[in-house]
């Protein structure tokens, strides 16, 4: 059954059965455990939409927030658009952080407090899978 097309999607599931301890690494047996009529049944009655809504729920209101402006701008979006709406953040302000993000404390100690927001929350995202960054300023939502 192929419910769940893009690797992104499956990985969410995955995840969620992980949270909801349908499916966990018996170190004992040094292998992973599940009960696979119950997930069968889940394939059956979840679908990517649900699992999706799940996720974004987990994160805090700015964070979603930053993803309902993204979403409204399309599939690919420029993050400096992002945060013009959101924190109201310059251009040349993203792109410096930008540029400091890339030595890992730099981010803390440069910039306003939203900005260094915005860009760990947008490193979450990618680091689940929900987007993928194609340039410095554009990111395409991990989903088909």
């Amino acid at each position: 059954m192929h419910i769940y097309h893009s690797c992104s999607c499956r990985l969410r599931f995955l995840r969620s059965l992980h949270d909801e301890k349908l499916l966990e690494f018996n170190f004992g047996l040094m292998k992973w455990v599940f009960d696979d009529d119950v997930i069968k049944a889940r394939l059956m009655t979840v679908n990517v939409a649900t699992v999706l809504v799940n996720n974004l729920k987990c994160f805090n209101e700015y964070a979603q927030n930053i993803l309902k402006v993204g979403a409204v701008l399309g599939a690919k979006f420029r993050l400096s658009v992002v945060a013009t709406v959101v924190d109201n953040v310059s251009h040349n302000e993203l792109l410096r952080l930008s540029s400091s993000a890339k030595q890992e404390d730099a981010a803390s100690t440069t910039g306003d407090s939203a900005t260094c927001t915005l860009d760990r929350s947008i490193h979450e995202f990618e680091e689940d899978g929900l987007l993928e960054r194609e340039t410095y300023d554009i990111w395409v939502f991990g989903h088909e």
